[in-house]
C-alpha cells in the first residue's frame, strides 16, 4: 500500500505491507514525519491509499462506506477530541446511538466502560470535558472508542499530552484492557520506551517505509540496520532486561532461606536493581509461594544468550 498527500511530490507511505493478527497489540514506532500516523489513518479511511488495498476482517476497505467503516473501528488520538458541549455519558454514547442501540443498553454500556477505565460512573457520567483532567479525558476517550465493541482499536500518540506519571498509568491500563478484552490494537508512538513496554509486535518506520518488524526483544537483539540500532539504542542492555522476566532466568527448586523475595513476573531490570542494592540471592515467588532462586550470574547468562 502507498499513500501520498495531494500536491506532494513523494509518498508519505511507500510500499507498506503489514499483516496484523487478531488480538495483537502492534506498535508503530519511528521519528516524526516517517509516515506512521498516515499508515494508521489509511485503516479507517481518514486517508485514502494512493495505490494498493487495506483489508479489515477480510474486507477491502474501499468497498465499505467510510462512515459505516469508522463506526466499527475505535479511534483514540492525542487531542482526545471529546465534544465540549456533551457530557461524558453523551460522548461515550455517540456511536451506539448512531447504531440504533436502545437507551437502557447505552446506559448500561456507559457505566460498564467508565468502571473499566477506572472512573466512577456516578461521579463522572454528567461531567463535561472542561471539568476533567488530561488523564481523565483520555480515559473517557478510550471508553468512547470502545463503546460499540469494535474489534479493532486505532491509537495515535494517545498519551503524548499528559504528564509522565499519568502516562505510565495509562500505558499499564491500556495494556491490561487489551489483554482483558482481546482487542486488536494499532498504536502509534515516537516514544521508543513506550513502544517497547506495550507492544506484542513492533513496526519500525523510516521515510515512509517499514524497515523492520518483530517482537520488541527480536528487534532489540537483532536490529536490521544502523538506523534501528540507533533509534532503539539497541546496545543498551538495560532495555533488554525490561523485556525479560525473572521466570526466564530463575533456577527452579528449593530457594535459599536468606534470599530477598521477588515475583516471577517481575522484570530482570527489577532484579538487577535488587542486586545493585546489595542482594546476593533472590527468592523467586510464584503466586506468593517460593518457586526458585535467582543469582546475578543467571541474569548475565540470559543476556549473553539473547545476544547470540
Amino acid at each position: 500500500m502507498t499513500a501520498r498527500y495531494a500536491g506532494a511530490d513523494h509518498d508519505a507511505v511507500s510500499d507498506a505491507t503489514l499483516d496484523v493478527s487478531p488480538s495483537q497489540f502492534v506498535v508503530i514506532v519511528g521519528p516524526s514525519g516517517c509516515g506512521k500516523s498516515t499508515l494508521l489513518r489509511t485503516v479507517n479511511r481518514l486517508i485514502e491509499p494512493h495505490s494498493g488495498h487495506v483489508y479489515v476482517d477480510g474486507r477491502d476497505n474501499a468497498t465499505v462506506d467510510a462512515t459505516e467503516l469508522r463506526r466499527h473501528i475505535g479511534y483514540v488520538i492525542q487531542a482526545v477530541g471529546l465534544f465540549a458541549h456533551m457530557t461524558v455519558a453523551q460522548n461515550i454514547a455517540v456511536v451506539p446511538s448512531l447504531l440504533g442501540w436502545d437507551a437502557q443498553r447505552i446506559t448500561t454500556r456507559i457505566d460498564e466502560l467508565l468502571t473499566l477505565v477506572h472512573l466512577e460512573p456516578r461521579a463522572y457520567r454528567d461531567r463535561y470535558p472542561r471539568e476533567l483532567s488530561g488523564g481523565e479525558a483520555q480515559r473517557v476517550g478510550v471508553a468512547r472508542a470502545l463503546a460499540a465493541r469494535p474489534g479493532l482499536l486505532l491509537m495515535d500518540e494517545p498519551f503524548g499530552a499528559v504528564d509522565a506519571i499519568v502516562r505510565a498509568s495509562l500505558q499499564a491500563e491500556t495494556k491490561h484492557l487489551a489483554q482483558l478484552l482481546g482487542k486488536t490494537i494499532l498504536f502509534v508512538t515516537h516514544d521508543v520506551d513506550e513502544g517497547l513496554k506495550m507492544a506484542d509486535r513492533m513496526v519500525i518506520m523510516r521515510d515512509g517505509r517499514i524497515v523492520q518488524e518483530g517482537t520488541p526483544l527480536q528487534i532489540l537483539t537483532h536490529p536490521a540496520c544502523d538506523f534501528v540500532t540507533e533509534l532503539l539504542d539497541a546496545h543498551d542492555v538495560v532495555r533488554r532486561l525490561q523485556l525479560l522476566r525473572v521466570a526466564d532466568a530463575m533456577r527452579p527448586g528449593a530457594p535459599a532461606s536468606d534470599g530477598q523475595p521477588i515475583d516471577s513476573q517481575a522484570t530482570l531490570r527489577e532484579s538487577l536493581n535488587a542486586f545493585l542494592q546489595g542482594a546476593n540471592t533472590l527468592t523467586v515467588l510464584k503466586e506468593g509461594a517460593p518457586a526458585g532462586t535467582l543469582h546475578f550470574a543467571d541474569v548475565q547468562r540470559v543476556i549473553e544468550g539473547q545476544a547470540q
